[in-house]
């Protein structure tokens, strides 16, 4: 009997949950870039020196570079940090721009981009060993999904490198692959996908990568965000996808994705439209234009 596809538009309807009327565009030099949450306007509203804020948008003060841009983006996130509005500085610059591959308008730190809802990207890669899966479990201390089941290897994309070099330099640090294996990795597409978050909007695009590794491939955490690896049967991994809330939230799109890819998920199946437009970002609307 075919598998419905519920348990997987759940996860991926889980990662699409937001509501447009909950946030105002945050402007930069009159494009929208970004969006901010109502509930936060009086609160920037008193930063007069770095932000214009009305009732419908909010408007980084024009500055006349893109150097000039992110040290009052940089200013202004440490205000947010010293008076409890953001946890922490990251100390990693993410790209602003509308879409990927622009010249950045600025750059802001990544523990921001939420608060102001800009486009951010990361890259994923499925890992696959005779015909078997390896699935990380992140570390217990880990401030997002602490303990959940993620990809073998997974990263935010700072500004300064391709995804290519990103993955690279990921894969040594999250499972200690040598460079002459990681490079082996094969682009396979983008997924897309817009959330509320606790800080803010999540507006994510996520680079993902493919590498089939040889059966005496042992990943080894260089960096402590993972505790533990598995090898597991892509049957049993799809067993888990139908388990809630084992996964972070958006690793189940990243393997579902690489499950229709590969012809795991018959295209005759009821909902497969939704799922493959849902995945591509088919959901995107207002603050496109």
């Amino acid at each position: 009997m075919m598998r419905t596809l519920d348990a997987y538009l759940d996860h991926i309807g889980a990662c699409n949950r937001w509501s447009p009327a909950d946030y105002v565009p945050f402007r930069i030099d009159h494009q929208r870039y970004g969006a901010i949450r109502r509930d936060r306007l009086d609160r920037l509203a008193v930063e007069d020196d770095l932000l214009t804020v009305t009732p419908d948008w909010v408007a980084l003060i024009a500055k006349p570079d893109r150097l000039a841009r992110s040290a009052a983006l940089a200013d202004l996130v440490q205000r947010l940090v010293a008076s409890g509005d953001l946890p922490k500085v990251r100390r990693e610059l993410y790209p602003v721009v509308r879409r990927w591959g622009q010249e950045p308008v600025a750059l802001l730190d990544r523990g921001a981009a939420d608060y102001f809802g800009i486009r951010a990207y990361g890259v994923h890669l499925n890992v696959i060993s005779e015909g078997e899966m390896w699935i990380a479990r992140r570390a217990r201390d880990k401030a997002v999904a602490p303990g959940k089941l993620d990809n073998l290897v997974a990263g935010g994309q700072p500004y300064g490198l391709s995804p290519m070099e990103n993955l690279i330099k990921e894969c040594a640090e999250e499972a200690s692959m040598p460079s002459g294996l990681s490079e082996q990795a094969k682009p396979t597409g983008a997924i897309l996908y817009r959330m509320a978050s606790d800080k803010g909007l999540r507006d994510h695009i996520l680079f993902t990568f493919d590498l089939t590794v040889p059966a005496d491939f042992k990943p080894v955490s260089g960096d402590g965000e993972h505790e533990a690896f598995y090898r597991w049967p892509l049957d049993y991994v799809d067993d888990l996808l139908r388990v809630e809330d084992v996964f972070k939230f958006n690793i189940p799109l990243v393997i579902v994705d690489y499950f229709r890819r590969v012809g795991r998920i018959s295209s005759d199946a009821p909902g497969y439209e939704d799922l493959t437009l849902a995945l591509a970002g088919g959901w995107r609307g207002k603050f496109d234009n």
